[in-house]
């Protein structure tokens, strides 16, 4: 009996955490403009001199957004497959 009642808290947790990955990969998702944005901002604030080529800041912003987006597909990939499996 305590083992059944410890394995049902175990997929309940499971199905907990991987709702949450899944909720955080598609606030990701969703905010990879922003996101991106900022890492790239603050990227250029701390390591140029001060000026850079449009086109450099163009591939750092779009590198980032990127970034933000594979990240957000992952973890609502892996998340959503946990909650619907168990």
């Amino acid at each position: 009996m305590i083992a059944s009642s410890f394995e049902k808290n175990k997929y309940f947790i499971l199905k907990i955490i991987s709702l949450i990955a899944a909720l955080i990969g598609v606030y990701y998702l969703l905010n990879s403009p922003e996101l991106g944005l900022k890492s790239t901002s603050i990227y250029m604030s701390n390591n140029t001199t001060g000026s850079i080529a449009t086109s450099t800041y163009s591939v750092f912003l779009e590198s980032s957004i990127i970034s933000y987006r594979i990240l957000g597909g992952i973890l609502t990939f892996i998340g959503g497959y946990f909650f619907l499996k168990h």
